[in-house]
C-alpha cells in the first residue's frame, strides 16, 4: 500500500498517468497503482524523476518499506538461535562472532528477495500456484523465509528449493554448539506442520509426515514416479510456498575427556 502511495504521488507529476489513476472517489486504490499503470506509464514516472525504471522501484517504492525490519531481524534471529540451545538441552550462552555475520547476510538476502517480489507484484495480480501447497492468507512464498533462516543459521552453500535447507535452530551454528554439551545430530523428522493452513494439499509431502531418516537419499523420500517438482528425492522446501519443516533428531552422546 506505501508503495502504491509513493508511486501515485510521482505519477501525478506525469498528466499521463494521473490521468489514468484519477481523483477523488474515482481515484485507483493505493493496491492497484501499479497495475493500472503498467511498466510503460511507470518508466515515464521514472524518467520524470530523474531516474531509471530499477532504481525508482527499487529504492524509491520499496527498500524504505523493509528497512525498519532490520534492527529486529538481526535481534530475533539470535534469540531465537539461543533459545532453541537451551529447549534442546544446552546453555544458553553467547554464540560465536560468525553468527552475526550470518544474520547480516541473511537479511541482504531476505531484503533483496522480497524486494524483487513487491517489485513484481506492483505490476502483476498475485495468482496461487497452480501446483504445490499453498497458504491462501499469505503471498510471499515460503521458500524466501527458509532461504533466509537456513542462511541465518549457518548455511553457506547456495540456497533454492532443490537443495535440501537446514533452518535457524537447527543449522550448523545450533548444532555446533550443542556438540559441546553432549548433543549431536542423529537425524532428521520430517514435520508437515498443520494441514489447516493448506490452502491446497501436495499429497506426495502430506504422506511423508513423521518419516525419521538419516539422508536426504532415503528411498522413501524418492520421487519414483518423477511427478512434479522435478526433484529425484522429495524435501521439505521443494517448491516455492511448501510449508513442511525439517527437525532434527537430537542425541546425548559421552564426552571424552582431552587429556
Amino acid at each position: 500500500m506505501k508503495a502504491g502511495a509513493r508511486l501515485r504521488s510521482k505519477a501525478n507529476k506525469v498528466p499521463a498517468a494521473r490521468s489514468v489513476l484519477g481523483v477523488g472517489e474515482t481515484a485507483v486504490p493505493d493496491s492497484r497503482v501499479g497495475l493500472m499503470l503498467g511498466r510503460d506509464l511507470t518508466g515515464q514516472v521514472a524518467d520524470k524523476a530523474g531516474k531509471s525504471f530499477q532504481d525508482l522501484v527499487t529504492e524509491d517504492l520499496l527498500r524504505d518499506a523493509f528497512s525498519t525490519l532490520r534492527s529486529s531481524f538481526l535481534a530475533q534471529t539470535q534469540d531465537a538461535q539461543l533459545a532453541a540451545i537451551e529447549a534442546i538441552g544446552g546453555e544458553a550462552s553467547n554464540l560465536p562472532d560468525s553468527a552475526r555475520d550470518d544474520a547480516l547476510s541473511a537479511w541482504d538476502l531476505f531484503l533483496a528477495a522480497m524486494i524483487a517480489l513487491a517489485a513484481e507484484r506492483i505490476f502483476t495480480p498475485f495468482g496461487p500456484p497452480e501446483q504445490g501447497e499453498f497458504d491462501p492468507s499469505t503471498s510471499v512464498p515460503q521458500s524466501i523465509i527458509r532461504g533466509a533462516m537456513s542462511r541465518a543459521g549457518g548455511t553457506i552453500t547456495d540456497i533454492t528449493t532443490e537443495t535440501p535447507l537446514r533452518g535457524l535452530a537447527n543449522g550448523p551454528t545450533v548444532v555446533d554448539q550443542l556438540s559441546l554439551f553432549g548433543l549431536e545430530e542423529e537425524g532428521f523428522l520430517w514435520v508437515y506442520g498443520d494441514p489447516g493452513t493448506r490452502g491446497t494439499t501436495f499429497e506426495p509431502h502430506r504422506s511423508l509426515g513423521g518419516v525419521e531418516f538419516t539422508d536426504f537419499d532415503d528411498p522413501r523420500l524418492a520421487n519414483l514416479a518423477g511427478v512434479w517438482p522435478g526433484v529425484s528425492h522429495f524435501h521439505p522446501g521443494d517448491h516455492a510456498f511448501c510449508q513442511c519443516s525439517l527437525q532434527s533428531v537430537i542425541v546425548a552422546v559421552e564426552l571424552q575427556d582431552v587429556a
